[in-house]
């Protein structure tokens, strides 16, 4: 499901990115809409992700996306923790049934 997507780290400044759509052009921005990095030029009035999309910087996306996918992470934990015990019992559960057709 995520094997298209790409990792950036926001704080690495020797980290560069050059747009899918115009070669030579470094991407500098998140369009929200589409949720994909974007150039300046993408930005421009007859492109891609001008006019109604929502372009935010590198920063302001991390603002808005990070607590919610730290919350998911955070849900996705308990429930990992959920399911290893459960999985734990089952395995002790088939143990003793293993013991009794003996």
């Amino acid at each position: 499901m995520t094997s298209g997507h790409s990792l950036l780290d926001i704080d690495d400044a020797e980290l560069s990115m050059e747009c899918q759509h115009h070669a030579g052009e470094l991407v500098r921005f998140y369009c929200d809409t589409c949720h994909v990095c974007v150039c300046v030029l993408c930005t421009y009035r007859g492109q891609p992700h001008s006019d109604d999309h929502d372009v935010l910087s590198f920063s302001d996306a991390v603002a808005v996306h990070q607590a919610p996918l730290t919350a998911l992470l955070a849900q996705c934990r308990q429930r990992l923790c959920d399911v290893r015990a459960r999985y734990d019992a089952v395995a002790k559960f088939d143990q003793l049934v293993r013991k009794v057709n003996c």
